[in-house]
């Protein structure tokens, strides 16, 4: 019987985000006949309990976080160096940037038979001064460099590189995949969440729910929403704005909303385990990122039937077709998402009917088994 194939997932941090799960999915989903997946990270979040859970090995790397620190980077960097030497990979599968360079780097030293990274998005997209983009870029062109293979989760994450030296045959699109999922019934999701924020007025079964599920971080655009959700909050006094998710910015968006005096429409949940499980609380879900990559709750949302607008970023538009399966708008234009907003509201019915078509889509170009395959067959290549 020929020995299993060693492969050595490498995460910046344990948290359960986007490259989290697809790190999980993945380290889950392999045959475990061909394959002995192991997943080092930083810190131990939820991402490393779900993982110790599903009997997956994990290890922690000290020191690991996104920020740079000189010292603390040199002392991941010499880690990882043990780390290759002590397990000996067959692969090393690289995601998220920070890992991506320093795990590409030692594992070329140790001399790893193949270094795949995933792009899970580009940094130099974010709002950065320009001499930080361009050195941000150097360090994705560096990564990729260093790797033997390049995965894209969408088409729009490899046309940005692919003009790159030494880039165009090493980048492959390997869509996000997501299977049907567990989707608590509307009325009990609307129960917990009415209890996590504060309806009083109505009961939450008469209200519009217009919902978020993301990090209050700058790149998600929740400042966004909430400024055009204000532009319509009056027309539409039934309608909510909820937003599950917790982080940085929200002392920030409280401070917006009693600006605006829309606080009694706005609600901010905080962060909930298995968000996802709720969405079938909602009558309309909202991705206002200012940019992103290929986002799994897009999937989910798609899945659960809840018609969707969203911001035209990354892969999203790869996904969406405009007033076909969802309503798209610019990135960051404040007036048009407002109008897309009003939109929805006014034609409940033909959401519902996008929102089919975008279930549909799902199901057949990005379920989980076909990203997984694909990665496999990357695997043996």
């Amino acid at each position: 019987m020929p020995a299993k194939i060693k492969i050595l997932y490498l995460i910046t941090k344990s948290t359960w985000g986007g490259a989290g799960r697809y790190v999980y999915d993945l380290a889950t989903a392999l045959p475990r006949d061909e394959f002995e997946p192991l997943v080092a990270s930083g810190g131990s979040g939820l991402l490393t309990r779900r993982l110790q859970a599903a009997e997956i090995p994990t290890i922690t790397i000290p020191y690991l976080e996104r920020d740079i620190y000189l010292f603390n980077d040199l002392r991941v960097f010499w880690q990882l160096l043990k780390l290759f030497r002590s397990v000996q990979p067959d692969i090393v599968h690289l995601n998220s940037s920070k890992i991506g360079g320093l795990g590409a780097l030692a594992g070329r030293l140790t001399g790893v038979k193949k270094i795949i990274f995933t792009g899970h998005g580009w940094a130099f997209n974010e709002d950065r001064s320009l001499v930080t983009k361009i050195m941000i870029a150097i360090g994705h062109w560096l990564t990729i460099t260093l790797s033997h293979q390049v995965i894209a989760v969408c088409q729009r994450i490899k046309d940005q590189i692919k003009s790159w030296p030494g880039t165009k045959r090493k980048v492959e699109v390997i869509y996000n995949g997501l299977d049907p999922y567990p989707l608590i019934d509307r009325h009990l999701a609307r129960q917990t969440l009415t209890k996590a924020t504060n309806f009083t007025a109505k009961p939450a079964d008469e209200y519009i729910w217009i919902g978020m599920i993301n990090e209050l971080h700058q790149n998600k655009g929740v400042d966004i929403a909430i400024r055009a959700f204000a532009l319509i909050a009056s027309k539409f006094p039934q309608a909510h704005l909820v937003i599950i998710g917790e982080g940085e910015k929200r002392q920030e968006l409280t401070s917006l909303t009693d600006k605006l005096t829309i606080s009694n429409q706005i609600h901010l949940a905080g962060a909930l385990e298995d968000a996802r499980g709720y969405i079938k609380a909602l009558d309309l879900f909202l991705i206002a990122s200012r940019t992103e990559a290929f986002p799994y709750v897009l999937l989910e949302a798609g899945l659960a039937r809840v018609p969707v607008i969203a911001s035209r970023v990354g892969g999203i538009p790869e996904v969406i077709t405009h007033q076909e399966s969802g309503l798209l708008f610019q990135s960051k234009h404040v007036d048009e998402l407002a109008y897309q907003l009003e939109q929805a509201l006014s034609q409940p019915q033909v959401m519902k009917e996008m929102a089919e078509q975008l279930a549909k889509h799902i199901r057949e170009k990005f379920s989980q088994n076909q990203m997984v395959q694909a990665t496999i067959n990357l695997y043996y290549r």
